[in-house]
């Protein structure tokens, strides 16, 4: 007999969900349609004319507007958006239109439409899908594009410091381990990397799954072992 027989969820009073949110259709299976934070949580709207990331304080519940104000500088759809993991109204939105940006949220959230972000990360060749936050190394960001690189940024000055130029095929997942010193990926090539920044370059790799689909790599709450779902 199963414990859970007699186990019954209660629904949500409609008072303490989102309703109505319009979540972006455009779909890339290797990000987020989302991000939070302990104020805010972001997600990808459905919007024409670009890409629009909607930011919601975390006590705003109910149903939503159905054009709330938003972030709009993309001109094309949103892909990936990350949180700062140290200044909580900084966030940054990665778009099919090559660029990365990086938004100052206002304290108490969005009562309008903006369409000036702080900072424009300029450099990738082709669309850009994944965000990733140095865990200890406040101003450093990693991205990973269709143009198969990885690049480190100073989001300060909007400089690409590093280029990761490894991979021949689309790269799949990007991430770092608990102190920063190393990254791994996985990519379309089914090969899981681990990669050193600074040297840049590959310093341990291991095959994958044999599957065709997307196969990810993160690393474990640990300095020497990597789980690769796939």
């Amino acid at each position: 007999m199963s414990l859970f027989k007699h186990i019954y969820a209660e629904p949500a009073r409609p008072d303490g969900v989102y309703m109505d949110t319009r979540c972006s259709n455009t779909i890339w299976d290797l990000s987020s349609f989302m991000s939070a934070n302990s104020k805010f949580f972001a997600m990808s709207w459905q919007a024409g004319g670009g890409g629009k990331v909607v930011v919601l304080p975390l006590h705003v519940k109910g149903k939503m507007h159905h054009n709330p104000p938003g972030l709009i500088g993309h001109s094309g759809p949103v892909l990936d958006m990350l949180f700062h993991p140290f200044q909580e109204l900084l966030l940054a939105t990665a778009s099919e239109d090559t660029t990365v940006k990086i938004w100052a949220l206002p304290a108490d959230g969005l009562e309008e439409n903006d369409n000036t972000a702080i900072q424009t990360l300029e450099g990738h060749g082709r669309k850009v899908g994944i965000l990733r936050y140095h865990p200890s190394a406040e101003h450093v960001l990693a991205t990973a594009s269709m143009d198969n690189t990885v690049k480190l940024w100073d989001i300060e000055t909007a400089a690409a410091k590093v280029t990761i130029d490894c991979h021949k095929e689309q790269i799949f997942s990007l991430d770092w381990n608990l102190d920063g010193s190393q990254m791994c990926t996985s990519s379309k090539d089914k090969t899981i990397r681990v990669i050193d920044p600074r040297g840049n370059k590959v310093v341990a790799g291991a095959p994958g799954h044999t599957g065709a689909k997307a196969q990810k790599g993160f690393w474990a709450q640990s300095p020497h072992l990597v789980l690769s779902p796939g």
